[in-house]
């Protein structure tokens, strides 16, 4: 690491003084130095390798206008590997690490949909016949039963209910599993 003595430089001789800076390089160096202290945290060759870095175009500048097209275009739910998907349909081979990275520095996120739970997937078994004809009162006792099957989320575990009832208010049996 390179300690640039900041004091004897910058306070004993004027700032217009100095041999091959500008001013503003001067102010650069000296918000550098109050922004790191005295001793100097990143070595002189680092600093002026980021200096020189700012300066040059960037060159993922049309990659960065095409992630952003397609984020807006599909409204902010497409992450990236859809971004990914799309560039490649476009003939634009780029790494997905890269994609997330521009997409970080573009401060783009997607919408993450909260998808609901559909318990209903069609008819699964063969239709019972209507033998109660939605007549649920029951003159005596074990005339008519009837069973239901609920499920409880307790703790993260799925817990399984199935009852067996009489119609008469009663439960018969049941089971958790």
């Amino acid at each position: 690491m390179c300690r640039i003595s900041f004091k004897e430089t910058l306070f004993n001789k004027s700032i217009s003084n100095l041999k091959g800076l500008n001013r503003s390089d001067v102010l650069k160096c000296v918000s550098f130095y109050k922004a790191y202290g005295e001793y100097g945290l990143l070595a002189r060759s680092s600093f002026y390798y980021h200096q020189k870095q700012n300066k040059l175009p960037d060159k993922y500048k049309v990659i960065k206008e095409l992630i952003k097209l397609i984020y807006h275009k599909h409204k902010g739910l497409y992450r990236y590997r859809r971004i990914i998907d799309e560039l490649q349909n476009q003939v634009i081979i780029i790494n997905h690490k890269t994609v997330l990275r521009l997409m970080k520095v573009l401060g783009l996120k997607s919408i993450i949909r909260v998808k609901k739970h559909k318990s209903y997937k069609g008819e699964q078994s063969k239709i019972v016949a209507n033998v109660l004809k939605r007549n649920f009162k029951a003159t005596t006792q074990n005339q008519k039963w009837a069973t239901n099957v609920t499920e409880f989320n307790v703790a993260g575990n799925k817990l399984y209910l199935s009852p067996i009832i009489d119609f008469n208010q009663e439960i018969i049996s049941y089971e958790l599993t």
